[in-house]
């Protein structure tokens, strides 16, 4: 078909009348209370979690409706703010040994309205977090993941959780806090060579680039140098010291997991 001025004109007029249609002013008014909606129900979710890392039991309470429901897949159902307080307060805060810190996936989290035709009365928050644990106060160690849903109700101009849902909790993916430097390609070649050990078989190294590879027992790790002779794995808490015999030739590895020598490898 041949566009002519007069389709173009017709198109416009479509435009127009769509643009300055009640359908038109009532969507763009939705998206934009969807809008102030998310900032609001991130800003009191950042402040709940807040209180929830400093057990401030008190301040806690302040976003959580006095009958709220509470469900863990793994702890069962706790009904009501006071009861759901004495859990946080014997529980996540009761051991003065330890200190639990919540923290949200990045990218996970998601506002959604819930509305009554055009009035808005609630939102559901959804999305994924990790807990942090440290002991004694030493550095934190991140130790599971979880996801969540929570019912935020708008009543008498307050925003509070009415219901809140702990769920799929996991070990957390490994995230090393190691910092890798880069050793020239001659450093890197000392240790190429073939380890046994009596359980778990040979074992290669390869030098690629700027690490190692390490291939063996039907599996390939790539090896990061944090010290000369100190390597590390970014997918799990093991780390890998080449050891020297009196003549300065690598002579074996020792396997480090989660601080601790656990095995040995000696080069052939």
């Amino acid at each position: 078909m041949k566009f002519t001025p007069d389709h173009l004109l017709k198109t416009l007029a479509v435009v127009f009348c769509w643009l300055y249609s009640p359908a038109h002013a009532q969507t763009a008014k939705a998206l934009e209370e969807n809008k102030q909606l998310t900032a609001t129900i991130l800003h009191l979710d950042s402040l709940f979690w807040q209180t929830y890392n400093e057990c401030n039991i008190e301040a806690n309470a302040r976003y959580l409706k006095e009958d709220v429901s509470f469900y863990h897949d793994k702890g069962g159902v706790t009904k009501g703010v006071e009861a759901l307080n004495n859990a946080l307060k014997n529980n996540i805060c009761g051991n003065p040994h330890q200190k639990v810190r919540r923290e949200a996936v990045a990218g996970s989290v998601n506002v959604h309205p819930m509305r009554d035709g055009d009035k808005m009365y609630g939102a559901i928050l959804s999305g994924e977090h990790y807990f942090y644990i440290s002991y004694d106060g030493k550095p934190e160690k991140r130790e599971g993941v979880a996801s969540f849903t929570h019912l935020w109700l708008l009543e008498n101009n307050a925003w509070r959780m009415a219901n809140v849902l702990s769920y799929n909790h996991r070990e957390a993916p490994f995230a090393t806090t190691r910092k890798e430097m880069v050793l020239p390609a001659n450093a890197l070649k000392q240790y190429e060579g073939t380890y046994t050990n009596k359980q778990f078989g040979s074992f290669t190294v390869k030098s690629n680039g700027s690490y190692l590879e390490m291939e063996g027992g039907g599996a390939k790790m790539s090896l990061f140098a944090e010290r000369p002779d100190f390597f590390f794995s970014k997918e799990r808490d093991l780390q890998f010291e080449f050891s020297t015999d009196p003549r300065r030739k690598v002579s074996k590895i020792i396997v480090h997991e989660k601080g601790n020598a656990v095995d040995e490898l000696a080069k052939e």
